[in-house]
């Protein structure tokens, strides 16, 4: 690959993280609110949510795939980042199953 072919498939794998990154992350501070306060802009609330490891975690990884996003979008158009990107769904079903012990149900694992 050189050139617009090189800088289309670094594209989708740039993609592919920042899906798998902001979905995670999501995932993560799902689970992480399960022991916090209703989320309220109250300064000590604040405070609790972003001491918590787990919020924390999601938060860094959603932030992260954001920044990867844009990355990918500077590299290739929205018309081959956002496909890819919408598999990120794969992701987190799989991600929760697994980590946030949900059941999935047949179909969602076809």
């Amino acid at each position: 690959f050189t050139g617009r072919g090189a800088m289309k498939v670094l594209a989708v794998l740039i993609v592919a993280a920042a899906a798998s990154c902001i979905n995670v992350g999501k995932a993560l501070q799902k689970q992480g609110t399960k022991g916090l306060p209703r989320l309220v802009l109250d300064r000590k609330v604040l405070a609790t949510y972003l001491n918590d490891k787990t919020w924390s975690q999601g938060l860094a990884l959603d932030l992260a795939g954001g920044i990867l996003m844009v990355a990918a979008i500077a590299r290739a158009p929205v018309s081959l980042v956002q496909p890819v990107a919408a598999g990120g769904v794969a992701v987190l079903a799989v991600f929760s199953h697994f980590r946030l012990e949900e059941k999935l149900r047949r179909k969602e694992w076809a």
